[in-house]
């Protein structure tokens, strides 16, 4: 069995901090950020490509083999609008898979990261899917329901608070403030707070990607409030 490798393209990784830092987030009650979250409801932009029109490089990329079962990452309508762009495809796959895939957080807390990010960059498409597996990783629905008002609640232990708190930091100034930083730095490593950060930036990305090419998040509009 023949597999693909692929190697990370630490500029794109780069890229990721940029894209954050140069970032405003307007408030959730912003008219224009609303119409924004509200055309989200509108028909895609592009259509996912489809597994037979794919090339060569696409489906090697996709990790398409023959006579195997279709892989789950050539089912998710995300990568099949990336992969108009293989070489993109490529490097941003990786990243993201190691993300999600072998994270230095524990399975609850980057969910509870995810979670909130998602929550703040209003993604619904990337919502639907976390929702369900911050449940799967032990979060309540009223821990979720706690996680869209943020860290600065009672309800949260240190570590817990921390954590929201900087993910609030990162989305809406691009920077983890001094005393964010040591609070943060009381519970999480050199090598965790790394992950944090490069975490919420790839979500950033990602929901910007969701949110213009209008991808169907595949359930029930989502109310962000």
């Amino acid at each position: 069995m023949s597999t693909v490798r692929y190697q990370i393209n630490w500029l794109a990784l780069l890229g990721y901090a940029a894209l954050a830092s140069c970032a405003w987030l307007p408030q959730a009650n912003d008219s224009s950020q609303r119409e924004i979250f509200a055309r989200q409801d509108a028909l895609p932009r592009v259509e996912p490509i489809a597994l037979e029109m794919l090339s060569q490089r696409q489906r090697e990329v996709l990790g398409i083999i023959d006579g195997e079962p279709i892989p789950r990452r050539a089912m998710v309508n995300l990568h099949r609008i990336l992969i108009y762009n293989p070489e993109l495809m490529a490097a941003y796959y990786p990243l993201g898979d190691r993300l999600l895939r072998n994270s230095e957080l524990s399975v609850r807390d980057k969910e509870l990261l995810i979670l909130r990010a998602v929550w703040l960059y209003q993604d619904r498409w990337e919502w639907v899917r976390h929702y369900p597996k911050a449940l799967a990783a032990g979060w309540s629905e009223q821990a979720v329901d706690q996680i869209k008002r943020g860290g600065h609640s009672a309800y949260w232990s240190g570590s817990e608070a921390a954590l929201l708190k900087a993910v609030d930091a990162i989305v809406i100034d691009a920077v983890i403030g001094d005393d964010q930083w040591q609070e943060l730095s009381t519970f999480y490593s050199v090598p965790e707070i790394l992950t944090i950060v490069t975490t919420v930036t790839h979500f950033h990305w990602v929901a910007t990607m969701t949110k213009s090419f209008r991808l169907d998040p595949g359930s029930e509009p989502i109310q962000f409030d």
